[in-house]
């Protein structure tokens, strides 16, 4: 019987707001529940990380600074290995590009260039005797122009040449040795090394901007918790009233029932934490019944009662005040007929019976006054065959249960008022 949805406390809360029509405010407070929840993960996680974050915000700052304290560009590298290999042939170069710039253009009467050009005159002097002459002195002057360029591009390797080749050359293996060295840590390229710095830059931003967003969340918090609370008192509002009602037709079943003393009642309690109510996912309340069958007697949880019987007649009360409000569909009752005159039995029945009109109801019963009120009537028995028990159950036809129930009020010798009372039993349920 501790698995019925009546008997543990967890459901009872349920029970009480089934009872009570809080279906669509519990929706609405669980909504608002749900929300303040999500929101405390949030700072709870923030707060976890808290040690974490500042240790992973010192190495970005280490690691923004140290790509920092270089500050590469994107293709530098390629250009300081050019200029390597520059510096490392610039004997060559410089013999070679300055013997081509004197050749093309620095000698006064001797260079290519002035040459040309006095080809240009000579040949623009007779171009109107020979008229072909003017073509090739303009061909001529574009071959002028590409010397001319040429020239100056040769000029500027030969002006561009390193001083101090040696000093040069240190300066660049410096600076090549720093990229390698970042490129180790950081990326395959310089590219990928200043990715890195754009993406630490970023998640440090998130970190200083940590503490903005956890004042944001706790502002929050204290919104959402608010709007919670005031579902959560409204809850509690109606189930208060609802346990009042609960608790005075409950009495008032189990009076009937022939517990005259009994003391029934719904506690409902609620949590403070720093002077603050505690939420739960079904509001701040805590709902458990208590009863006391005797008068006197502390009251304890509905799970603890001892008798079975008298936890079937309080099943049997709750189950009839809450009526279908609960989606227990079938009930089960053994020995609620325990201990009890036959005048009670038949009150428990004619509950029971009641109860039928909703639920599906199975009692495993001694009682005449409860089986006679029943829609149908088996009967279990047990046999033995060939060295072992076997257990039959068999449904009862109308003289079946004449006969069972004259039985049960008789004893081995079954006399006929015995069957006339079973016969009165079975037409007075007719009444109910």
């Amino acid at each position: 019987n501790d698995t019925t949805s009546l008997v543990d406390s967890k459901n009872h809360i349920d029970l009480l707001d089934a009872f009570a029509g809080c279906t669509e405010l519990r929706m609405s407070y669980y909504g608002a529940y749900h929300r303040l929840e999500q929101i405390r993960q949030k700072i709870k996680d923030i707060k976890a990380k808290a040690t974490e974050s500042e240790r992973l915000r010192e190495i970005l700052e280490y690691q923004i600074k140290d790509i920092d304290s270089v500050s590469p560009y994107d293709g530098e590298e390629e250009e300081l290995i050019d200029k390597k290999l520059k510096i490392k042939n610039s004997e060559k170069i410089n013999k070679n590009a300055s013997f081509a710039f004197k050749a093309l253009k620095g000698s006064e009467k001797g260079s290519v260039s002035f040459l040309v050009d006095r080809s240009i005159s000579a040949l623009e002097q007779i171009s109107d005797v020979v008229p072909e002459f003017a073509e090739y002195s303009e061909k001529l002057r574009d071959i002028l122009y590409q010397i001319n360029d040429i020239s100056e591009e040769v000029y500027a390797v030969v002006a561009d040449m390193e001083e101090d080749p040696g000093k040069a050359l240190n300066q660049i293996e410096s600076r090549l040795d720093k990229i390698s060295k970042l490129k180790r840590k950081y990326g395959l390229t310089v590219k990928d090394i200043l990715e890195f710095r754009d993406r630490s830059e970023k998640e440090l931003d998130g970190l200083r901007n940590s503490d903005s967003v956890m004042k944001k969340l706790e502002s929050h918090e204290r919104e959402l918790y608010k709007e919670a609370l005031e579902l959560a008192e409204k809850l509690h509002e109606r189930r208060a009233s609802a346990a009042k009602t609960i608790e005075e037709k409950v009495k008032a079943t189990l009076e009937f029932l022939d517990m005259p003393k009994v003391v029934f009642f719904a506690s409902i309690k609620e949590e403070f934490k720093n002077a603050e109510k505690i939420l739960w996912r079904t509001g701040s309340d805590e709902v458990e019944f208590f009863i006391s069958p005797n008068r006197g007697a502390d009251a304890k949880p509905l799970a603890k009662i001892a008798s079975g019987g008298e936890l079937a007649r309080v099943m049997l009360a709750l189950k009839s005040v809450i009526a279908d409000k609960d989606n227990v569909s079938t009930l089960i009752f053994d020995e609620i007929d325990a201990g009890v005159s036959g005048k009670t039995a038949r009150k428990i029945g004619i509950k029971m019976l009641e109860l039928s009109k909703s639920s599906q109801i199975f009692s495993v019963t001694h009682s005449a006054q409860i089986a006679s009120l029943a829609d149908g009537h088996y009967l279990i028995s047990k046999s033995d065959s060939d060295g072992a028990t076997a257990t039959s159950v068999s449904l009862l036809d109308y003289e079946g249960r004449v006969s069972e129930l004259s039985r049960i009020l008789g004893g081995i010798d079954v006399t006929e008022s015995q069957r006339m009372a079973a016969i009165d039993m079975l037409e007075e349920r007719e009444n109910y």
